[in-house]
């Protein structure tokens, strides 16, 4: 069949945007789409057929989404963070580092490494995809130069933890596990 609808994510004033590994909502209001060349993410309300641009770290990438549809998370590829970004226009749902609700929030994924001494503890390096478990009781970043899957709790939206992983390590995914709960599986 043919395109059946256009969705807009950029002015045609702007740049291109070049928007890449989108993500859909699960209650299909919004999509998000980290735009490369901008350097920023548009959120796109569905059904009205509008965007907004909301600010991310370097080079946006990948993006996942909370399993409640209140946040998107951008991995920003050449920033060493991961970008939160309240998906609802004039919403607090990012945690900052106070505890106080926030539109967005940027999460440090260099905060163990010091540029001397080298990594305290884990550290993402070149994150590139984002995942949720589906019950969102974490979020998993692949990090591809530091060879560490990131922790992310997003009930405080703080890394808590470093898993490790093959060098390259790229997609991230979650599937059920018999009897319950979920495997993330990482390529």
């Amino acid at each position: 069949t043919g395109l059946s609808r256009r969705i807009a994510v950029g002015s045609p004033n702007e740049p291109i945007a070049h928007p890449h590994a989108h993500w859909m909502s699960g209650d299909a209001k919004y999509m998000a789409t980290p735009n490369v060349n901008l350097y920023n993410a548009s959120i796109v309300d569905i059904k009205k057929g509008t965007f907004r641009h909301d600010v991310t770290g370097e080079f946006p990438i990948d993006t996942g989404m909370d399993s409640a549809s209140t946040k998107a998370y951008m991995a920003d590829f050449l920033g060493a963070t991961v970008s939160c970004i309240t998906l609802a226009p004039k919403g607090k749902a990012c945690v900052g580092d106070d505890g106080q609700k926030e539109h967005g929030k940027l999460i440090d994924l260099w905060d163990n490494y010091n540029m001397i001494d080298g990594p305290s503890g884990g550290f993402g390096g070149l994150p590139i995809q984002v995942a949720f478990a589906p019950d969102n009781s974490g979020a998993l970043v692949a990090n591809t130069l530091s060879s560490q899957l990131t922790v992310i709790d997003p009930k405080t939206d703080k890394v808590v933890g470093w898993l490790p992983c093959d060098p390259g390590c790229h997609g991230v995914n979650f599937g059920a596990k018999k009897g319950g709960g979920y495997y993330a599986y990482v390529t």
